[in-house]
């Protein structure tokens, strides 16, 4: 598995995932939250499919 995605990106997916889950929260609907989970899977794998198919590396591994 290769990541794309560097530390200041999963920061980003986390909060989104936070700001989505909290306005369901608010809204007191729950079906809004399941919109976090991709943004929770991705930034918990450190890996986006949409990255990978744009050709988008944002890693901060080197390549051996």
């Amino acid at each position: 598995m290769k990541y794309n995605l560097n530390f200041k990106d999963i920061i980003l997916h986390y909060v989104i995932m936070i700001v989505i889950v909290m306005i369901g929260a608010l809204t007191k609907i729950p079906a809004i939250m399941f919109f976090a989970l991709p943004f929770f899977i991705i930034a918990l794998t450190g890996m986006s499919p949409i990255y990978t198919l744009l050709g988008i590396d944002h890693s901060d591994h080197e390549d051996e």
